[in-house]
């Protein structure tokens, strides 16, 4: 890199941390969240979000200059590291600067019980209650986080997902530089892939989302240990694996499918390892068997498994319900290019880029430079799998969220999207950068071309690269938090609900069933008082309610029930479809004016409201209504002939 390019590279650095100055400025000047609100994308300046975006942005083009420039002198490749590193943690901390007592509305509150569970009786798992505890690896970090700074465990579980977002993006790093052989392109690669790819399942402290990004790191040990066979990776490795198995169940057994493919590919004419693969195989499945198939639940789950591919029950997939949705909703071309964008723009640049990837290793077998090499070749077979099972389980009724492959061979599919994005930048010497020659008579017949032969650009590469970067930025960024962009919520809780939900747990009549809108009782009354209590299966039940409250077929909400009940309201319930779907009010369960009607209807008694969170006792009196019907029906015959009257008159 001449002078100029190293000023370019500094100008950059400059640009990219005055950036980051100004987003964090701005945040703090908004100050703390007043209530609940749906969206952090709306709740905080639009200028917030440019800042960050440029930030990121900016950083990572000064790191692509800066690592494939071999005359590179400047050191400012580290100030654009830190802005990018920096960046993210901005992001991934905002649930705490927002004010947020905790982030995750569903699991994450029942996380908070089993940490409280585990304080209380002082065992990970207590097979006296239920439900058992079958990953307490997240919530023994927890605690540990707990116990060492003193603070709550609702307000420190969400503090662990910096840690192990940063745990990825090292994983990925080492991983990028174990399968490519070149450090540079490593450092370019994990510049443009260190943004949350796993969008949600980097703020969701939840066992699979917080297992899933252990992934790359699990994979580069067992890289390195299966190239060098060394003793201290092989240790490391199997530490990683028993950890990733009590993490979460369905990343141990994607990982053996990894492995597999592993094993498949020793027999297209690599180089013998220093040791056995068989090995990483066999300390999963142990592992898995020996803490799994003790736990009724997960024998259950095969049997489901193996019950719906042999047509045994099951509901639609996931195309049949978005097909219904959309023909019941017919919502707008933008809206629908809208969610599509932020659920699956990222598979979609990361597998296109892993073909290309696939594709310049067969252009150079053909033209006798370096090809595949074993680990690249189990990665692009591993992403081909599970985008191709993800594939399928959208299509079809399987008792397995399609999402969670998807994103698994996404995570497989970045170091060979990665490489091929430092080939796309510096297209002049791709074909000497593949990867670490680990196989014996595949062919080198030669140097490789000079760069005018080469069959694409290094222009139109690097506009293929600015696309992937731009595009991977933007969406991981505006899909990291729930939110109506993606027809989703935001999952904040407030305090008003954690003090409203405890009012109704300490003053509630047990014997009346309680119905909920926005808000989740069970989930709240374990994160307040542990999931290990001697409180009944079942004890909040959600028997539902009638959309509208069933004003449009009765004049009372009580009219519809049958016994008297609680129904407690959050303010997530009062707005959700007005702010998620404010063009198809049609199709709302619930509108303004069915809460205001609330207010003046006989049956229901407004007991408790703090501002945020609202709890009514509703009187059922169907059976009374209909028996008042009863008593006021004319008889059988009469009836009849009133029907027939008009007719009667007519003739």
């Amino acid at each position: 890199m001449d002078v100029t390019g190293d000023r370019r590279v500094k100008v950059l650095a400059a640009v990219s941390l005055w950036l980051l100055v100004a987003a964090v400025l701005t945040l703090l000047f908004v100050g703390p969240a007043p209530g609940y609100e749906i969206s952090l994308y709306e709740a905080l300046p639009t200028a917030f979000w440019v800042f960050v975006v440029g930030a990121i942005l900016v950083a990572q083009a000064g790191l692509l200059a800066r690592a494939f420039d071999p005359e590179a002198r400047t050191g400012a490749w580290v100030v654009l590291l830190a802005v990018l590193l920096l960046t993210i943690v901005t992001l991934l901390v905002l649930p705490y600067v927002r004010g947020y007592p905790v982030y995750g509305r569903a699991d994450v509150l029942s996380h908070v019980g089993f940490v409280r569970s585990i304080d209380i009786f002082g065992t990970a798992s207590n097979r006296e209650f239920y439900p058992t505890n079958i990953y307490p690896n997240i919530h023994m970090l927890v605690l540990a986080f707990a116990y060492a700074t003193g603070v709550d465990p609702m307000h420190v579980i969400n503090g662990i997902t910096p840690f192990v977002t940063f745990t990825s993006i090292a994983g990925l790093y080492l991983l990028l530089a174990e399968v490519s052989g070149d450090r540079r392109q490593a450092i370019a690669a994990t510049a443009i892939l260190a943004v949350p790819i796993g969008t949600t399942a980097h703020v969701n402290t939840s066992p699979y989302a917080q297992s899933l990004l252990l992934v790359p790191l699990v994979l580069y040990l067992f890289f390195y240990g299966q190239r060098t066979g060394s003793i201290g990776p092989r240790i490391a490795l199997v530490v990683a694996l028993v950890s990733l198995v009590l993490y979460h169940p369905l990343t141990a057994f994607f990982v053996l499918f990894v492995f597999g493919a592993y094993a498949v590919t020793g027999s297209l004419g690599f180089a013998a390892d220093a040791r056995s693969p068989a090995l990483a195989g066999y300390v999963t499945v142990s592992a898995f068997a020996t803490w799994y198939l003790q736990f009724a639940g997960i024998v259950f789950k095969f049997r489901d498994t193996v019950n719906r591919l042999l047509g045994v029950g099951g509901g639609p997939s996931t195309l049949d319900s978005y097909t219904s949705t959309v023909e019941s909703s017919q919502p707008a071309l933008l809206d629908l290019l809208r969610v599509a964008a932020l659920r699956y723009v990222i598979p979609l640049v990361v597998v296109g880029l892993t073909g290309l990837y696939v594709l310049y290793l067969l252009v150079g077998e053909l033209r006798g430079r370096r090809g595949f090499t074993r680990a690249g070749l189990t990665l692009v077979a591993g992403t081909v799998l599970f985008t191709g099972l993800s594939a399928l389980l959208f299509v079809f009724s399987l008792p397995l969220d399609y999402s969670r492959p998807l994103l698994f061979g996404v995570y497989l599919g970045l170091v060979p999207a990665g490489i091929v994005v430092g080939h796309l930048w510096h297209g002049a010497d791709w074909t000497d950068r593949l990867g670490r020659d680990d196989r014996q008579g595949w062919g080198r017949r030669g140097r490789p071309q000079p760069p005018e032969s080469d069959w694409l650009r290094p222009t139109v590469g690097r506009v293929v690269v600015v696309v992937a970067v731009v595009s991977l930025t933007f969406v991981t960024v505006f899909a990291l938090f729930y939110s109506p962009l993606a027809s989703l919520e935001n999952h904040q809780v407030t305090q008003q609900e954690l003090e409203g939900t405890g009012w109704v747990f300490e003053h509630r009549d047990p014997d009346l069933a309680i119905s909920t809108l926005g808000v989740g009782m069970e989930r709240h009354h374990h994160a307040q008082f542990g999931v290990w209590t001697d409180l009944p299966v079942g004890a909040f039940e959600d028997p539902g309610i009638p959309a509208h409250f069933n004003y449009t077929e009765r004049p009372t909400f009580g009219a519809s029930l049958e016994a008297d009940r609680y129904f407690v309201v959050s303010e997530l319930g009062r707005i959700s479809y007005p702010e998620k779907f404010p063009d198809y009010r049609s199709q709302w369960r619930y509108t303004p004016e069915d809460f205001a009607r609330l207010e003046h209807d006989p049956t229901v008694a407004h007991v408790y409201d703090n501002g945020e969170l609202d709890t009514y006792r509703v009187t059922g009196t169907l059976d009374a209504d209909a028996d008042a019907d009863a008593d006021l029906a004319p008889p059988t015959g009469a009836a009849r002939l009133d029907r027939a009257a008009p007719d009667t008159i007519a003739e």
